[in-house]
């Protein structure tokens, strides 16, 4: 008689131990790599949606400029929000805005200039025609995403005169380094200033500048001078007409007696206007010393 063994004993404790630390092992691995597929697909959403945002706050920012360049003056040194308006022009509006999940940062702040004129971003000076725009936009578990822009007042104009060494005498301005005026009562003989002529009455029109269109508006005038003594004020009036020749005419006159230089603003009444002239008077001084050096309009 032939007698039969059965050998099977099952798992032994060890063996169940092995097993199960072999599957909690290869668990953990696939449900990581299940995991990081998934958020990192849903990262990279974030980002898309985030860069989008962001490059949507730039571009409103650049349609304010070209709205109105004052309204993006106003606001620096600032964090700013978006919204549109009842036209669906883009507008500055609180500290912030939302969308989804995401908030929304403009940080406005006046550009710096080096002496070399290359935008710098420290040391150097505040350049009033630049300002920088950060967009900052921020959500939950995602690193914030920051774009960052200059914006430069691209309509602003000068009419500038920095010289009066050669006398042309002519009926319309042409040059910002020679002088081209159809009155003239000063000397003129060194490059760069208009000085005051010792006993002879100092005074000085210019010709007629040519903005090209009324659809302008003077921002300010800067003029740099030497020598104006306590009892002397420089003098210079600004006539502005739409017609020439002249027949409706605004005046605006700039005075002041500081040592170096200094920069006013225009009236609104001075706007608008196409054709533009200058008329210095140094009459009321008493030195031969009273030195104009540059004048500058800014308009746009």
């Amino acid at each position: 008689m032939e007698i039969k063994y059965n050998n099977n004993q099952g798992f032994s404790l060890v063996e169940l131990i092995v097993a199960v630390a072999i599957f909690a092992i290869l668990a953990v691995g696939v449900i990581s790599v299940v995991t990081n597929d998934y958020s990192n697909f849903f990262g990279a959403r974030d980002k898309q949606l985030m860069t989008r945002y962001a490059q949507e706050g730039i571009e409103a920012a650049r349609s304010i400029r070209d709205n109105n360049w004052t309204d993006l003056e106003n606001v620096i040194g600032s964090n700013n929000g978006l919204t549109k308006n009842a036209n669906g022009r883009w507008e500055f509006n609180g500290t912030s805005d939302t969308w989804g999940g995401f908030t929304r940062v403009v940080a406005v702040a006046a550009a710096t200039r080096g002496d070399d004129g290359v935008i710098v971003t420290s040391g150097g000076d505040d350049y009033q025609d630049t300002i920088k725009v950060a967009v900052t936009v921020s959500a939950t578990g995602v690193d914030d995403y920051v774009l960052i822009t200059y914006l430069t007042n691209w309509q602003i104009r000068f009419w500038e005169q920095t010289d009066w060494s050669a006398d042309y005498h002519r009926e319309y301005w042409i040059s910002e380094t020679a002088m081209a005026s159809s009155v003239i009562e000063m000397i003129t003989s060194t490059a760069g200033q208009l000085t005051r002529q010792a006993g002879a009455p100092a005074s000085v029109m210019s010709s007629l500048y040519d903005t090209g269109a009324e659809e302008k508006e003077l921002h300010s005038i800067t003029i740099e001078q030497g020598g104006v003594s306590s009892s002397c004020t420089l003098q210079l009036i600004i006539d502005a007409d739409t017609n020439y020749p002249f027949s409706a005419t605004t005046s605006q006159i700039f005075r002041d007696n500081s040592a170096t230089n200094f920069t006013s603003t225009t009236n609104a009444n001075m706007s608008n206007k196409r054709f533009l002239r200058y008329y210095v008077e140094m009459a009321g001084c008493d030195t031969a010393s009273t030195t104009l050096y540059s004048i500058k309009l800014k308009y746009r």
